[in-house]
């Protein structure tokens, strides 16, 4: 489902790969936000001051209420006149 590599000293986890994330569906996006919530929430027990960025495609997921305390930086059209490609991140003003 997900891929951890090492980059520095700081872990990247890579769920672009699981084809679960990839939803069109209700459930499928209420289960891909369960996923991201889970890892963010590992990732901030495994190093609580770490540095966190969630980067993607978000058609159809609304991930505020999945990232609590993260801020999303873009503020452009990605696509016509959607935001669809999102950078959150768990610290303000980055």
């Amino acid at each position: 489902m997900e891929s951890q590599t090492q980059q520095s000293n700081s872990p990247m986890v890579r769920a672009d790969r699981d084809r679960t994330l990839s939803c069109k569906k209700s459930a499928d996006v209420a289960r891909a936000c369960d996923i991201i919530h889970s890892t963010v929430a590992r990732l901030q027990t495994d190093d609580p001051g770490a540095f966190l960025t969630i980067n993607g495609n978000f058609n159809h997921a609304k991930l505020p209420k999945t990232l609590t305390g993260f801020t999303q930086y873009v503020k452009c059209s990605t696509r016509e006149n959607k935001i669809l490609d999102m950078m959150y991140a768990n610290v303000k003003e980055a």
